[in-house]
């Protein structure tokens, strides 16, 4: 496939983009009646950890950034603040509802979407589109919309950065350009701590991108103003938590994540033993521990929870790298099915909450690759007429498997192009897109490929139009090999 695709085709863009228009009309509409069916049976949206709307609440009445109810608050210094910043400004403007924020986060969805076509359409309007179709047909999007969660605006912002990028590479070196991507990605941060470290996938790109056009002044100085906005961000929150807590931790969820999660797996495939046996012995370790600090000292907790749990997981490396491959498919193939339950007859429904809530319970940990477990899911979906949902988890599985296939297989094919500007801008998704990965694979959930699935869609649509071009071309030449035998 060595038949590269041009940049831009302008006629093969505008057809796309009617095209786009409609299937975007349509999944409006269904976007509109699956959240009108979800609050039907969850009347504030699918559950959730329960942190961003009292935190919302609180800064909306008392103008404080904590948990707890008034006047015995709480300062959290847990997670960055971005979310529940915005949720208390819409509370303020539409009244204090979930709901508000499960119809922001549709509208992100919605943005999401346009953002990868636009995205997709500066290669090509077929990559837009079919981008755009891979990310449509995943159900995660569905999952997390309706939830009052960070999820959609974090994924939205590094998507809005994907774009913005764009010009930092492509283009002369504007540092309007260069700002507005490093906001992106700050907001990103300021949003969810995964993003901690994406200003220097920025950072590497457009060095490399310009090293040979611009002058070394001209590239120090963008690379400061990239590092000067995410400080901007990063270094008051800090400041805030270690005022607070005595901890410049940027998130404090770290080291209990730890200890909670990525530990205990590491430490089950050690002993042999179930998680949840291996997080009880953890814990129990914990509280007889006499170096343990005391339950008031939040940020001495923090940095003890922090050094315990990286402990664990370092000291026992091999472990961890038999975690990892049960953690790729929970990140990648796992099954959001309860946007599509929510339309279910209400018997129909009642077998699948039911099995989904035992789910939820005996989740952490699970055998990824447990067939015994896989068997009894299929003939309980059998039994209970949901077939609809076993068959769409079986095609949902197949479609991300190959949009992983074809993504890598799209970047190799972007690095291998004639022109300079696509092999730049496939290095930054590569390091943007790997930087996440590598995060979201240690202590994962399937939401967390939320913000990952846009680059990997968009090299996958690049992968599929090549192989079109590639088969073209060789038919076109079995053509004339015909007609001069002829």
């Amino acid at each position: 496939m060595k038949q590269q695709v041009e940049l831009p085709i302008a006629t093969e863009s505008d057809r796309t983009l009617i095209l786009f228009g409609a299937l975007l009309l349509l999944y409006l509409t269904f976007q509109v009646f699956c959240t009108i069916n979800v609050l039907g049976h969850f009347p504030n949206g699918f559950g959730t950890e329960n942190f961003y709307h009292p935190i919302a609440l609180n800064l909306l009445q008392f103008g404080e950034y904590a948990l707890g109810e008034y006047p015995d608050l709480t300062s959290s210094t847990f997670r960055p603040p971005l979310y529940s910043l915005v949720l208390a400004g819409l509370y303020g403007l539409f009244g204090p509802n979930e709901v508000v924020g499960i119809v922001f986060n549709n509208l992100l969805l919605a943005a999401l979407m346009t953002m990868v076509f636009l995205l997709g359409r500066r290669i090509h309007g077929v990559v837009g589109l079919i981008a755009v179709v891979l990310l449509m047909l995943d159900p995660v999007g569905l999952a997390q919309s309706n939830r009052n969660q960070s999820d959609l605006l974090f994924a939205a912002l590094i998507t809005l950065s994907l774009l913005l990028a764009w010009n930092v590479l492509l283009r002369p070196l504007k540092y309007r350009w260069v700002a507005l991507a490093a906001l992106a990605l700050s907001l990103a941060t300021f949003t969810r701590a995964a993003g901690m470290y994406l200003w220097i996938p920025l950072v590497i790109s457009l060095v490399w991108a310009h090293w040979r056009k611009e002058s070394v002044t001209r590239l120090v100085a963008a690379v400061v103003l990239v590092a000067a906005i995410h400080a901007a961000f990063t270094l008051p929150w800090m400041m805030r938590n270690n005022a607070i807590v005595g901890s410049f931790d940027f998130a404090g969820m770290k080291g209990w994540h730890l200890v909670s999660f990525l530990a205990p797996l590491v430490i089950a495939k050690r002993d042999g033993i179930e998680p949840q046996q291996a997080k009880q012995k953890i814990w129990d370790d914990i509280r007889a521990d006499p170096r343990r600090p005391a339950d008031d000292d939040v940020g001495a907790q923090q940095d003890y929870l922090s050094a315990l749990g990286g402990k664990l997981v370092f000291e026992n490396w091999p472990h961890l790298l038999l975690v990892l491959p049960d953690n790729v498919p929970k990140l990648f193939l796992s099954y959001p099915s309860e946007p599509l339950a929510v339309f279910l007859t209400q018997d129909n429904y009642n077998a699948w909450h039911e099995l989904d809530r035992a789910r939820h319970i005996t989740s952490y940990g699970v055998d990824t690759w447990g067939i015994q477990r896989r068997i009894d899911q299929v003939r309980y979906y059998l039994e209970h007429g949901l077939l609809g949902i076993l068959g769409y988890g079986l095609f949902l599985k197949v479609l991300n498997a190959l949009v992983l296939v074809l993504g890598f297989v799209g970047l190799v094919l972007m690095w291998r192009a004639k022109s300079p500007d696509v092999r730049h801008y496939a290095t930054f998704l590569f390091l943007t897109i790997g930087c996440l990965t590598v995060i979201s694979v240690l202590v994962t959930q399937g939401r967390f490929r939320l913000p990952l699935m846009p680059g990997f869609t968009l090299c996958a649509g690049y992968a599929l139009l090549s192989l079109y071009h590639w088969i073209r071309q060789r038919g076109k030449a079995h053509s004339v090999i015909q007609q001069s035998a002829a």
